[in-house]
């Protein structure tokens, strides 16, 4: 049976391919959270959805729906967080 840890697409794996991405790119992690408007420490998870597994999801879940206007090859969803009021965040 195929998991994620047996394909070379664990988390981990695809943690790390986003990291070397954006050294390539010559981004810090601060250029990251200025690029999507909050600070540092604003970004509390990060996580890389493939566009095959989206299609999954859409195929095989009742009512699920894209949240986006058209599919993409990936998709990244960004959950920010931060302790002050009207910090802002949406």
């Amino acid at each position: 049976m195929k998991t994620l840890e047996n394909t070379g697409l664990g988390a981990d794996l695809i943690g790390d391919r986003i990291k070397q991405r954006r050294e390539a790119l010559g981004w810090t992690q601060a250029d990251v959270a200025r690029l999507v408007g909050v600070t540092r420490a604003a970004i509390s998870a990060f996580e890389l959805m493939s566009g095959l597994g989206t299609a999954f999801v859409l195929k095989h879940i009742p009512n699920a729906v894209l949240p986006v206007e058209k599919p993409a090859p990936f998709y990244v969803l960004v959950e920010l967080a931060t302790p002050r009021p009207n910090a802002g965040l949406r």
